[in-house]
């Protein structure tokens, strides 16, 4: 198990409390979506809220799609 104590955490018993009650209630879907960090290139809104939502995504980073 990880010392959330430690460095590089550092986390006060508030904080690992935190974490210990929000990882208790997601789903194995969304501890799998948070370990994810995909490539986007859209700009439209409503399409990368869908993405997050629907994949439980952790992060995107953004890439637009270079015009020549």
């Amino acid at each position: 198990m990880v010392n959330l104590k430690e460095v590089p955490f550092s986390l006060q018993p508030e904080d690992i409390d935190w974490v210990t009650s929000t990882l208790a209630e997601m789903t194995l879907e969304e501890k799998i979506g948070q370990m994810i960090c995909t490539r986007g290139a859209a700009k439209d809104e409503h399409t990368l809220k869908e993405l997050v939502s629907r994949f439980h995504i952790g992060a995107i980073m953004y890439r637009p799609i270079p015009i020549f």
